[in-house]
Parts: structure tokens; C-alpha cells; sequence
């Protein structure tokens, strides 16, 4: 296979920077991706759940709408996984994987634009001919269509498995004409059409008699008509970089770069998310539909929560309708499954990758601990809260833990990031006796004390539940929040002046070399959690001035339900930053996280290389060893006897398979 396109992802990848598996492109472009196959399964089941519980969306628009969502969901389950390994272990990809992957690519593709051009000749039909509509397109004509459809699709992309070896740009330019342009011709025809008969039936509206019942039915298929349109426009705007840039590559193999066939392959899988987002926000029916699968029949009528602003018993008297509970819970769901994914993935490296085990990053793991704990307790309960309201059916147990809970992980985030702030201002301001001043047993030490100074708060604010505010929300935004904030800042502020201090020193110094490299690191570390803590003072910062907004005026009229959401979802959206921020930002954190999805992708990926997984096992163990040996002699010994024995336990994995080495790749 040496020649390229963007239906195969081959050499292109391969040759350049996203060779590199340990590169921040792989590594974001990986997490981007399980966040959108997660949002793509979620949104597009629940079509097909409305669709198959609600008799009133059976029309045979949403016959295709529901055509579309099994596409994407078929994108997610199969297309996305294979693309996200290919830039990890690419060349390690068989070459059946790769036909599948390619397979699916294209059929899913291809049935959806297939689909959004059978139902913008369906609207067209429906507006155009309103007297002769149910008897041309019924239910029982639109199956035979769809079936033609997948038809057609799995036709194009068996074609392209049979011209595997064919090269570029005939099959390529085949496809691109035949399944995007002449379709998106087909769809704006059409649309042109439908908004010109919609322009002559208002002036015949306004010289008929029932003026009323045909405006009526009009507006009706007019918005269903605009869905569409806006499905349309989010579908070319999604894969048309992908077809151009498919068409450019064809005829000039090095004139697209890889950074930018991962964009272009972001957003066509980003379609995938869009389509159900664009239903429920934008039709009626799917709103109702969605909100009933959700939540159940007996909450449509439901009025909302009375929300505790936050833990601090601070009422805001709210009637939330029934699209902002809706929202709510989607959001609330996928940001629950990622800060769950990131924090257990921090917990996990720091576990496996000795490494990471540097005093700072004991403060981020247990910074990590209190976002799982917020992610497993604290965002379902708020997200229960939610939906049932004044009928709230919980003991008033259920509401006091989530409350101690939620205090208690708040404290105990700007804590661990106060004290993370004084550990690297002695880092850098005191290089020489930092080891001395900061070991391990202090750092457990430290953070057993802010573990009990955060359970303290939460138990306070138990013991002084009936009492009504301000007192204790003016207490713990004070002493949690604000003046921690300023030891922080502070804190900040010198370590970049001592760092500016320490650069002019360098400068006049003759081997400066070495300083350099060791000062540049330490301010990347501290560079990184200076990121966290602004992520955090944006996050908690508009929930702590609402709260104290909340306490101390009392004539103030109610808060407005959106900023108590918003405030909410801000803070709990901290606990999904942090993780997202290390893999980004900090080297260490990067190579960990790439080492741990590739054991991830154990059964994905047949052909890796598992030595690699065991490196921080043997590798780090063995030049330890010679640090402290320092001998000739017993460096062979020992490298011979790591080397052979990892030889053993990856030819023994080779043949039996992971479970049954004897050397687990992680202890």
C-alpha cells in the first residue's frame, strides 16, 4: 500500500510529526475523539429511543433522521476507535483493520449525505404538493428508499476495497463528485425550491378565508423544512474540508499536511455529534420526545427544583422549564463519564510511572481523588436535584451528603492547589535545599492536613445546617476561596520574579547550559499548575460571588435560574479541566497517559510493541540499580537479566496473550 488518501491513513501520517505517538497532536486528538464517540452514541441512541417510543415523530422525515443516527452511530462504535489508534500505533495496524475501518468510513458517509438528500426531496414534496403528500411519501415507500440507500452505500465502499491497490486520484474523484457535490447540488436545488413555493403560499394565504389553519400548517413545515437546512449546513460545513482536501491530495500526495487531515477528520466525526444536538434544540416533537425518554411521562408537567445555590443551604427559588432540565442532564452525563476518564487515567499513571512520583504531583493525584469523588457523588445527586424538584422523593440524608460532599471536594481542590503553589515557589526559589525541606513524608503529611481541614468544613456546615445564612457561607468563601487565592497569586508572583532573577544569572554564568535545562523545567511545572488554578478561579470563582451575593442581600431579587446552572456547571467542570490540562501541558503526564491507552488498546492494536509497556517496570528499576552500583560488571548482569527476562515475558504475551505472562505489565 504506498499510495495515500484521506480514505486510507496511510503514508501521510506515517512520514510526519503524527509519527510521533507521544506528540500533543496524538495525544489531544485522541481525547477529542472519545469525547465525541461518548456525545455521539448518547445523542443519537436517544433518537432512535424517541423514535421508537413516541407515535408522534413517526413521519417519514424522521424515518431518514433515524437512518442518519444509526450512520453515526455505526461512525462511533467502529470508525472513530480504529482512527483514534491509527495515530498511536499506525504502522502496527493490519491491513484487514484498515480495509474495515476504510469500509465503514466510507459507508457511513455516504448514507448520510444520501440521507439528507432523500429528505430534502421529502420536504420539497411535502410543501410542494401538500394535497397529494400523503398518498406520494408514506411510511411504506420510505423503507424501500432507505434500503436503497444503504445499498448504494455499502456498494461505494466495497468498491474501494476492491480498488485497494488502485492509486489515486480515480476512485477518489469518483467519489467525491458522485457522493458530495452532485448530492449537495441536488439539496440546494431543492431547498431553493421549497423557500420560493413557501413565499408564493403566504401571498395566497392572505387572500384566503381560513386564514388561520393554513398558516398554521404552514409555519409548521416551514420550521421542519429550516431543521433540515440547518442539519444540511452543519453536514457540509463538517465534511467539506474533508472532500477538498480528498480531491487536493489525490492530485498533490505532499501538499496536505497531517495537522490538517486530523482537523478535517475532527470535524466529519463531529458531525456525528451535532445532528441530535440540532433536533432536540430545534424541533418541538424531538424536544418532548427526548425529555419523555429521559425522564419519564410523569415529568412533563413538572415545575423545578427550588436549587441550593451550592452546600450553603442558599435557596434560589427557581422554576426550571423543561428544556433547561433537559440540557442540563446532557450535560451534566458527559461531563460526569470525562472527568471520570481523566482523573482515574492521573490516578492511574501516577500508580504505574514512577517517574510522576515528584512532590507535586502527590498534590495533583489527590487533586484528582476529590474530582472522582465530585464526578461519582456529587454531580448525580445535583443532577436528581434537577429533575425532581419540590418532589424531591430523597431522604434529607441523601441531600445532607451530597451537600458534605460537594464542600468537602471544593476545599480540599484549592487546598491541594495552594499548597501546590508554595511547593513550587520553593522549587524554584531554593533549589539547593528543596529535597532537604520537601520530601514524601511531609507531602503525606500536608495532604492528611487538608484532607482533615476539608472534612472539617463539610461536618461544620452539618452541624450548622438549620442556621440560617450569612454566616457560614461568608466564612467559607473567605477562608476557602479568597485568601487562599491570594497565598496562590502571591505565591505566583514570586516564583516568576525569581525565575526572571535566576535568567540573568544564567546569562553571566560560563556554564550556564545545565541551569538553564533545569530552571526551563521547573518553570514549565510551574507554568502548568499555574494553568489549573486559573482554571479553578474561573470555574468556583462566579459560584462563590453568587453565594455571597446570595448571603448578603436578602432584598435582592432571585437569583436568575441560568446563573445558578451556569455557576454549577462552571465548577463542576473544574474537575474535567485539570486531567485535560496535564495531558497538554506537562511531558511527563503526556508520555504516561500514551503508554497507559495503548495497554488500553491491547485487543484494538495486534501487533504492538508490549515492551514498551513495561518500561517504567524494568527500564526505570534497572538504571536505578546503576546509579547505585556504578560497577561494569554488574551494569552487564543486570542489563542482560532485565533484557532477557523482558524478552521472555513480550514473546510469552506473543503467543498465549496478555493474562497468561507472568510479569503483569503494570504492578
Amino acid at each position: 500500500m504506498n499510495q495515500t488518501n484521506l480514505f486510507k491513513p496511510e503514508s501521510e501520517l506515517n512520514n510526519s510529526t503524527m509519527g510521533e505517538r507521544s506528540s500533543p497532536l496524538n495525544i489531544l486528538s485522541f481525547s477529542f475523539l472519545l469525547m465525541i464517540m461518548f456525545m455521539t452514541l448518547f445523542g443519537n441512541a436517544l433518537v432512535i429511543l424517541a423514535f421508537k417510543k413516541n407515535s408522534k415523530i413517526r413521519t417519514v422525515t424522521n424515518y431518514f433522521v433515524v437512518s442518519l443516527a444509526v450512520a453515526d452511530i455505526l461512525v462511533a462504535i467502529t470508525s472513530m476507535p480504529i482512527w483514534a489508534a491509527y495515530p498511536l500505533f499506525g504502522a502496527q495496524l493490519k491491513e484487514s483493520v484498515l480495509k474495515i475501518w476504510t469500509f465503514m468510513d466510507i459507508l457511513c458517509g455516504v448514507a448520510s449525505i444520501t440521507n439528507l438528500t432523500a429528505i430534502s426531496i421529502e420536504r420539497y414534496v411535502c410543501i410542494a404538493y401538500p394535497f397529494d403528500y400523503q398518498i406520494t411519501v408514506t411510511s411504506q415507500k420510505a423503507i424501500p428508499i432507505l434500503i436503497i440507500i444503504w445499498l448504494f452505500s455499502v456498494l461505494m465502499s466495497s468498491l474501494k476495497i476492491v480498488l485497494w491497490e488502485v492509486p489515486p486520484p480515480k476512485y477518489e474523484l469518483a467519489v467525491v463528485i458522485s457522493c458530495f457535490f452532485m448530492p449537495l447540488l441536488i439539496m440546494c436545488i431543492f431547498y431553493t425550491c421549497i423557500f420560493r413555493t413557501v413565499r408564493f403560499q403566504i401571498r395566497q394565504i392572505s387572500l384566503a378565508t381560513n386564514v388561520n389553519m393554513k398558516r398554521f400548517r404552514l409555519a409548521s413545515e416551514l420550521r421542519a423544512a429550516k431543521t433540515i437546512a440547518v442539519v444540511i449546513g452543519a453536514f457540509v460545513v463538517c465534511w467539506g474540508p474533508f472532500f477538498i482536501l480528498n480531491t487536493v491530495y489525490g492530485f498533490c500526495n505532499g501538499c496536505v499536511s497531517a495537522v490538517t487531515i486530523t482537523v478535517a477528520k475532527w470535524m466529519h466525526y463531529t458531525n456525528s455529534v451535532l445532528n441530535p444536538i440540532l433536533y432536540a434544540c430545534m424541533h418541538k416533537e424531538f424536544r418532548k420526545a427526548f425529555f419523555v425518554t429521559l425522564l419519564g411521562r410523569k415529568r412533563l408537567a413538572m415545575t423545578s427544583p427550588t436549587p441550593k445555590l451550592n452546600n450553603n443551604e442558599t435557596n434560589v427559588e427557581e422554576k426550571f422549564d423543561r428544556e433547561t432540565i433537559l440540557i442540563s442532564i446532557t450535560f451534566l452525563i458527559i461531563i460526569i463519564l470525562l472527568a471520570l476518564f481523566g482523573n482515574i487515567l492521573v490516578v492511574i499513571a501516577f500508580r504505574v510511572f514512577q517517574n510522576l512520583r515528584n512532590m507535586t504531583n502527590y498534590f495533583i493525584v489527590s487533586l484528582a481523588v476529590a474530582d472522582i469523588l465530585v464526578a461519582g457523588i456529587s454531580m448525580p445527586v445535583w443532577g436528581a436535584y434537577i429533575i425532581t424538584g419540590p418532589e424531591w422523593k430523597f431522604d434529607i440524608w441523601v441531600e445532607q451528603v451530597w451537600s458534605c460532599v460537594d464542600i468537602l471536594c471544593g476545599v480540599a481542590s484549592i487546598l491541594h492547589l495552594c499548597f501546590i503553589s508554595l511547593e513550587r515557589y520553593v522549587c524554584i526559589t531554593s533549589p539547593l535545599t528543596y529535597h532537604d525541606r520537601m520530601t514524601t513524608r511531609k507531602a503525606v503529611i500536608a495532604i492528611f492536613g487538608i484532607w482533615s481541614s476539608s472534612i472539617f468544613m463539610a461536618v461544620l456546615k452539618l452541624i450548622l445546617w438549620s442556621v440560617p445564612p450569612p454566616s457560614y457561607e461568608i466564612a467559607v468563601s473567605v477562608s476557602c476561596f479568597f485568601i487562599p487565592l491570594v497565598i496562590m497569586l502571591i505565591c505566583y508572583m514570586q516564583i516568576y520574579r525569581a525565575a526572571h532573577h535566576q535568567i540573568k544569572k544564567i546569562i553571566l554564568t560560563v556554564h550556564g547550559s545545565p541551569k538553564r535545562f533545569l530552571l526551563s523545567k521547573e518553570l514549565k511545572a510551574a507554568k502548568t499548575v499555574g494553568a489549573v488554578i486559573g482554571a479553578f478561579v474561573i470555574c468556583w470563582g462566579p459560584f462563590f460571588v453568587l453565594n455571597l451575593v446570595y448571603a448578603l442581600c436578602k432584598s435582592c431579587s432571585p437569583i436568575p435560574e441560568e446563573a445558578v446552572l451556569a455557576a454549577k456547571w462552571l465548577h463542576y467542570v473544574n474537575s474535567v479541566l485539570n486531567p485535560i490540562i496535564y495531558a497538554c501541558m506537562n511531558k511527563d503526564f503526556r508520555s504516561a497517559f500514551k503508554k497507559i491507552l495503548a495497554f488500553s488498546c491491547f485487543y484494538i492494536v495486534p501487533g504492538i510493541r508490549r515492551q514498551e509497556m513495561v518500561w517504567e517496570r524494568s527500564i526505570y528499576s534497572e538504571r536505578t540499580s546503576l546509579r547505585s552500583t556504578r560497577g561494569s560488571s554488574l551494569r552487564g548482569k543486570s542489563s542482560l537479566k532485565d533484557n532477557s527476562s523482558l524478552r521472555s515475558c513480550t514473546s510469552h504475551v506473543e503467543m498465549n496473550g496478555y493474562h497468561s505472562c507472568d510479569k503483569p505489565y503494570f504492578v
